[in-house]
């Protein structure tokens, strides 16, 4: 899900290390610099090599009612961290709570891919459990976790949600875990990304058709994108005769809302 070029600040650069430990001082209190002090920010996208605990400054911005009250997208990934005194065990339970703070966010992505990484940095199924206090959340992005189940992920999904990219899903496992998502979908998506998954080309009509809601119309597996057109009958059945047709095309990104 491609972040807004506009108004954005984003960070690449792995965070400033801390001889002396804990969760204050160097990278912590950079981003609290941030998190602070950047009043008109309108998108963040941060993504971290972890030298030390960061936690502290999502606490402090959750625990301040005036952060980033323009917020509109966010994002963190955390690439990885780097050996025992990077464990932060209560990151992405502050970067929840800091979300719940910030209820008006269209877009949304977190990744923490590894089992090691998501143990060190407190990844689990209930950083999840923010997302239905994001009601207009238009585009999410989350890395599935071993925890975390389909029928929990499409229960808990915002509403509005109109485009959903899933990282972690295990490169032959996609179907298996979005079928049992498929009714509790939101009704308006339109598009889904698998960027770690594989779906063989002889089987994609069968996924389109069995496996995603019918409101899809666009589709990423991996890097090759999928257009789903509907066709058949249009009366009759409300539609319930219409069968999907699928275009294909390799591309490494896409652009746009």
């Amino acid at each position: 899900i491609p972040a807004s070029p506009s108004s954005s600040s984003s960070s690449s650069s792995p965070s400033s290390s801390n001889p002396s430990g804990g969760g204050g001082g160097g990278g912590a209190d950079a981003l609290t610099s941030i998190l602070q002090c950047c009043q008109n920010l309108l998108s963040l996208r941060l993504n971290l090599v972890l030298l030390t605990p960061v936690s502290a400054a999502f606490h402090k911005s959750a625990a301040t009612p005036l952060s980033l009250p323009r917020l509109r997208s966010f994002g963190f990934t955390a690439l990885e961290h780097l050996g025992p005194a990077a464990a932060d065990a209560q990151l992405f339970p502050a970067i929840s709570e800091f979300l719940r703070a910030h209820p008006e966010l269209t877009r949304l992505e977190l990744d923490c891919r590894g089992d090691a990484n998501q143990r060190a940095l407190g990844y689990d199924a209930s950083v999840l459990g923010c997302l239905p206090s994001l009601g207009k959340l238009r585009m999410l992005g989350v890395c599935v976790g071993k925890d975390l189940t389909p029928g929990l992920l499409s229960w808990i999904l915002p509403r509005q949600l109109r485009a959903l990219s899933l990282t972690g899903i295990p490169r032959r496992g996609a179907e298996g875990f979005l079928a049992p998502m498929k009714a509790g979908m939101p009704m308006g998506l339109r598009y889904v990304a698998l960027p770690t998954a594989e779906v063989r080309e002889e089987n994609e009509l069968g996924f389109v058709e069995n496996v995603l809601p019918r409101s899809v119309r666009l589709i990423s597996i991996g890097e090759k994108f999928v257009t789903v057109h509907r066709r058949g009958a249009a009366s009759g059945g409300g539609g319930g005769g219409r069968s999907p047709a699928v275009s294909r095309a390799t591309t490494a990104s896409l652009h746009g809302s």
